[in-house]
């Protein structure tokens, strides 16, 4: 059974002015303890998937996800044309994978690179093409997308898997606007997550992102294709990375509000069962289930990328100390899985 998603306590978000002599204090306050589980990349025989959207819906309600966005490229409401999955743990978004295309890239080895971008609660009809026009840089592929997102109102923009392709650099990013999600964890075996010796890793790109004032909240994800075996495990199974997101309800509009605020945190395996901004202090809670929890590494990151405390308790917090820009948070398993808490900014 999904678990319920009700957020026992949410206080609005506001801003926190100073007072003279008065330490650092996080920009927003609130505490989340009850998610709702899902994944925003998902992909059918609707396009290049190799399981009808019935059936990835089924496997994903079989594995305990509350939600579901079923992202095709270039193909907008698969989840309306299968309401009957839908019930009160579940549900079936709409979205899509608006690919476009740029006619040259950064990489010698790919001339013409693919710029994939998810519509979440996509509400464009499906007799209105996505346009079909090559842009002559990466950048503008990816603003073209955007854009045509944000066009809609009700979506929102997820950036996916900038290393794929190695398509994304900083300087395609830095100046885009309307995106609220990046994908910092893709599951696909060719996502790149880590980087290599010429490409930071995607979570060097959202820290130097974050630190040059951009606001984009970190999504782990499936990027679902193979639903069936054969593949071998290295290719994108469902349960492999998803967002564990509180909403005030389990509706589309609750899940991609929660999205859009940074109100989730994102997840290999890592499940916490709180997170807690109040005043100049961040703390979260492991949820290990019945064992204590051992073999934790929990991160807290602030401007730069810098590690400002590490730390194996099961119940981490940090208190901000000045010049950090904001804060986000790493969790490590011990089965080497991880969690991603998003980043909150540091009140001025």
């Amino acid at each position: 059974m999904p678990a319920l998603a009700v957020i026992a306590t949410l206080l609005l978000s506001f801003n926190l002015p100073l007072a003279q002599g008065q330490g650092p204090v996080f920009a927003e306050q609130f505490e989340l303890n009850r998610f709702y589980r899902g994944n925003t990349h998902t992909h059918t025989t609707w396009s290049d998937g190799d399981g009808s959207p019935k059936d990835v819906i089924k496997r994903y309600k079989q594995l305990g996800y509350a939600f579901l966005v079923l992202t095709d490229h270039n193909r907008a409401g698969t989840a309306a044309h299968f309401p009957q999955y839908n019930d009160a743990g579940f549900i079936a978004i709409s979205g899509e994978e608006v690919t476009e295309a740029a006619r040259s890239s950064h990489e010698p080895g790919h001339p013409k690179v693919s710029v994939h971008v998810n519509a979440i609660c996509e509400t464009r009809p499906d007799d209105q093409p996505v346009p079909s026009v090559w842009s002559d840089t990466v950048e503008g592929a990816l603003k073209s997308a955007i854009d045509f997102i944000d066009s809609h109102p009700g979506a929102i923009a997820q950036i996916n898997h900038p290393n794929y392709q190695w398509a994304l650099t900083y300087d395609d990013l830095k100046d885009i606007k309307g995106a609220a999600l990046l994908e910092i964890a893709n599951q696909h075996q060719i996502a790149h997550n880590a980087g290599d010796a010429r490409h930071p890793s995607v979570e060097k790109l959202w820290d130097r992102l974050l630190s040059e004032g951009k606001q984009l909240y970190g999504v782990a994800s499936d990027d679902m294709h193979a639903l069936n075996a054969g593949h071998g495990e290295k290719w994108a199974h469902p349960g492999h990375g998803w967002v564990q997101v509180a909403a005030t309800r389990l509706t589309p509009d609750g899940i991609r509000d929660g999205l859009a605020a940074g109100r989730f945190y994102a997840s290999t395996g890592v499940k916490l069962s709180d997170v807690k901004v109040a005043g100049a202090t961040m703390s979260l809670v492991i949820d290990s289930g019945k064992k204590p929890p051992r073999g934790f590494v929990t991160e807290f990151i602030g401007r730069d990328g810098k590690v400002l405390s590490r730390q194996t308790s099961g119940r981490p917090s940090y208190t901000l100390k000045g010049g950090e820009g904001y804060v986000r948070a790493r969790v490590r398993g011990p089965d080497g899985k991880f969690a991603w808490v998003q980043p909150v900014r540091v009140g001025s």
